[in-house]
């Protein structure tokens, strides 16, 4: 889910939970097909590199947006997980 935009950005909060059979490592995060560092001013916290346990689940983990331009409020953005094993795991996020 994310947050309504405060001091120029929106925060979007993922809760990504391991429930394979091996250790999973977060490895990029594609924002509308495009990796998430490929955009300016976008941020994240506890999910690049963040290797999961069998069963383990991230902590306080987010990405953040820049309000206006390309993410305003109504705008669905997809975001995709991949891991180190090129599984991809997308879901879609429409702004507040």
């Amino acid at each position: 889910y994310a947050d309504p935009p405060a001091g120029g950005y929106f925060r979007v909060n993922v809760q990504i939970k391991n429930t394979g059979t091996a250790a999973a490592t977060i490895n990029n995060i594609f924002l509308d097909t495009r990796p998430y560092n490929a955009y300016p001013n976008v941020g994240q916290s506890g999910l690049m590199g963040q290797t999961l346990a069998i069963g383990q689940t991230t902590q306080n983990a987010w990405i953040r947006l820049p309000s206006g331009g390309t993410w305003s409020s109504g705008n669905t953005v997809a975001i995709t997980i991949e891991t180190a094993a090129g599984r991809q795991y997308p879901n879609m996020v429409v702004l507040p």
